[in-house]
């Protein structure tokens, strides 16, 4: 539907949650939720979460602060992204940076 396709052009780090997303085209959580799984076989909040996680990893390797491409990325809460970078990436971001900026 409709959804599938604007999604497309959504900037993720301004996504907080599929709440957010859902108010932002009028369709219930649900709705969102089942559609997308449903076109791209993969769930709506993995799916933002990994184009967030994208975003910062380029700009850490860029030279950016872990502080600013958290923020750029969307994250609010710093100990809880660098929880989930640890968990996706095998390291905290400011050893992931240090690594690929050498």
């Amino acid at each position: 539907g409709r959804f599938v396709v604007e999604a497309k052009i959504v900037n993720y780090n301004s996504i907080e949650s599929i709440d957010t997303l859902a108010s932002r085209f009028f369709y219930s959580r649900e709705y969102i939720s089942r559609s997308f799984r449903k076109y791209y076989n993969t769930p709506l909040s993995q799916y933002i979460m990994n184009k967030k996680l994208l975003l910062c990893q380029a700009l850490l390797t860029s030279g950016e602060s872990v502080e600013n491409a958290a923020k750029q990325a969307g994250f609010s809460n710093m100990s809880s992204f660098v929880k989930i970078f640890k968990k996706h990436n095998g390291t905290i971001p400011s050893k992931y940076r240090a690594d690929r900026i050498r």
